[in-house]
């Protein structure tokens, strides 16, 4: 997790990863390229109030 804060804007960009870990017996290899391993998401936070 990556937490850039952005003070003159009042906003956050918050960089996550989200893990597979639990497969099951049926899950196949050609399913890697729809659902990778691994996700990276960026997502922007802004302030709503003054306080």
């Amino acid at each position: 997790m990556e937490i850039r804060e952005i003070p003159e804007r009042n906003e956050a960009n918050v960089k996550l990863a989200f893990e597979r870990y639990n497969e099951t017996p049926f899950f196949d290899e050609a399913n890697e390229k729809v659902n990778p391993e691994k996700v990276v998401q960026t997502s922007s936070f802004r302030r709503t109030t003054h306080g």
